[in-house]
């Protein structure tokens, strides 16, 4: 007789493949969890199961099944008015639709989560996704907004690591020769 898992239970399955980088057996078993969260109609666990699940796809390499998870989560979280985990929920859809080169769309979610974050004053998370909006505008060629987002990344912080502080210094360059020029 098949033993009937809790879906905590599953979802602790699920966080030690993928903390072994057992990444696609970590995305089954957090959608499996999901989906018991929401026969119990959890529906807040199952959408943070389903954006655990995202994480773990995108970790092994499947855009397309990370977005196919992560896609109504925002709606959820919003719904329960749940502002963390909804900018988190953005930024794991922005991370989706970069793996599938939909950069417009990263881009645009990328920026809605660095908003809610700003006002939750979450400014560690909201560093690393200004970061990610930098690293895309230049893969899009827009040097000077990727310049600006990754100065707003930097600023983001209030205390800076000696790295994040050699990089504030580093950005300052281009734009004192860019008012030089203008």
């Amino acid at each position: 007789m098949k033993e009937i898992l809790s879906p905590q239970s599953i979802a602790q399955e699920a966080k030690t493949f993928y903390k072994n980088k057992e990444f696609e057996e970590a995305a089954k078993r957090f959608k499996a969890a999901a989906e018991a969260y929401g026969t119990i109609n959890d529906h807040i666990n199952e959408a943070e199961m389903l954006n655990n699940c995202s994480v773990a796809y995108l970790q092994s390499g499947n855009a397309q099944a990370a977005l196919d998870c992560v896609s109504g989560t925002v709606k959820v979280f919003y719904d329960n008015g749940d502002q963390k985990r909804m900018a988190i929920a953005y930024a794991n859809r922005a991370a989706a639709f970069e793996g599938l080169g939909q950069y417009e769309n990263a881009i645009e979610d990328y920026q809605k989560s660095s908003e809610i974050l700003k006002e939750l004053g979450e400014d560690e998370k909201r560093s690393q996704v200004l970061h990610s909006i930098s690293a895309l505008q230049l893969k899009t060629k827009d040097v000077f907004q990727a310049l600006a987002s990754m100065q707003a990344s930097v600023n983001a912080i209030d205390k800076p690591k000696p790295k994040y502080r050699l990089l504030k210094q580093l950005l300052k360059i281009p734009f004192k020769i860019l008012n030089r020029q203008g």
